[in-house]
């Protein structure tokens, strides 16, 4: 039986206003059960490596071209779903 994909809809940590949105990656089947909410990955974007944070997991995509999660930095989440609905939140009050 084929395997079921998962994506990831990651934060890129960049300095204000050079992104300002998500990015969806897709969590290779080496990494599956370390990705989770809230986690520290590592993820390719333009020619370079990023550490981003991980919002949402979900079993589809509508982006196309989907590049892979490289790895999990700390093995436990660094944020709890709470502290991200904060940052969305203050996100949305304060930059919008």
């Amino acid at each position: 039986m084929p395997e079921v994909e998962e994506y990831a809809e990651v934060i890129v940590d960049l300095p204000s206003g050079h992104l300002d949105q998500s990015l969806t990656y897709r969590i290779p089947p080496s990494l599956k059960g370390e990705v989770k909410v809230g986690s520290m990955v590592l993820v390719p974007l333009l020619n370079r490596r990023s550490i981003g944070y991980v919002l949402e997991i979900s079993p589809s995509s509508s982006v196309p071209e989907v590049k892979e999660i490289i790895s999990v930095l700390p093995p436990n989440p660094i944020l709890r779903k709470h502290q991200i609905s904060l940052c969305r939140w203050m996100a949305e009050y304060y930059l919008s």
